[in-house]
């Protein structure tokens, strides 16, 4: 847990309050499982997690996994997550017995948008619709394999790097990352040039997937410099950046920067 006065982002609180609301709000579908998202809110994969929930009117409950003391690295942490990561969701049932555990952003995504396939915001084309799936299953792929982890790595060196004290790359190194990077940029561009989303017509997963880094270079880069040669792509951001539940999903993120900052500049821990 953070040293800081409590905060609705915090463990064990966030959305308890508002699952009355939700559950009013939506199907009644699954009523009887309860979640615990366990992570921390600075990390992009724990935020595409909780879009994921926010997207489909889902309320959870937050464990504070600090990234920042290494928490992860615990031998008890990896009987969670064998490689030492996070998010993490946990299934409860109505006693809060764990019934079943997800590790991974992306599964915990999918997995959320199947379970409550009739709630909130569809975020996977229908199974039936075999073209829309398979384009949807295209753009998956490469969002993993030619954008996430290399603005991953662009985004990590500049920003998680020198918060952890880890010696960050050479200039040289961190120009060819960019320069890997701008190329899948552009691709991108082109593929809005002739759709409307990553993942086909309408929003999806893949959009969810690719806003925490696109959100990332845009701080790092400035908007008019990041958007300057990628016209489609910023079309699609000035519509994906008003959902209602980016804008909560990147509330959470904000306030844990927030906490992050004041404990530090207080010469807490963090």
């Amino acid at each position: 847990m953070i040293g800081f006065p409590i905060s609705k982002y915090q463990e064990g609180n966030f959305r308890a309050e508002q699952r009355q609301e939700m559950d009013e709000a939506g199907p009644k579908q699954n009523a009887s499982l309860r979640y615990m998202l366990q992570g921390d809110y600075i990390s992009p994969y724990t935020i595409t997690a909780a879009h994921a929930l926010l997207e489909k009117n889902v309320a959870w409950e937050y464990k504070h996994v600090n990234i920042l003391k290494f928490k992860t690295r615990t031998p008890e942490h990896r009987k969670l997550h064998p490689f030492g990561k996070v998010p993490i969701l946990d299934v409860l049932n109505d006693r809060d017995e764990r019934i079943f555990r997800i590790c991974e952003s992306r599964a915990i995504a999918r997995y959320i948008a199947t379970v409550h396939s009739d709630r909130g915001n569809s975020l996977v084309p229908d199974i039936s619709d075999i073209d829309a799936m398979a384009t949807f299953e295209e753009a998956a792929s490469m969002e993993v394999c030619y954008f996430s982890t290399t603005a991953w790595k662009y985004c990590g060196d500049i920003i998680i790097k020198p918060i952890l004290g880890i010696p960050r790359v050479e200039e040289k190194a961190l120009d060819g990352i960019w320069n890997e990077l701008d190329g899948a940029l552009k691709v991108m561009d082109g593929i809005l040039s002739g759709r409307s989303y990553l993942g086909g017509a309408s929003f999806t997963l893949v959009d969810i997937w690719s806003m925490p880094w696109v959100s990332q270079l845009i701080d790092l880069k400035g908007a008019d410099v990041f958007f300057a040669e990628l016209p489609h792509l910023r079309n699609w951001w000035e519509k994906v950046s008003l959902r209602p539940a980016w804008k909560e999903a990147c509330g959470l993120m904000d306030e844990a920067m927030e906490v992050m900052g004041q404990n530090a500049a207080s010469g807490w821990e963090l």
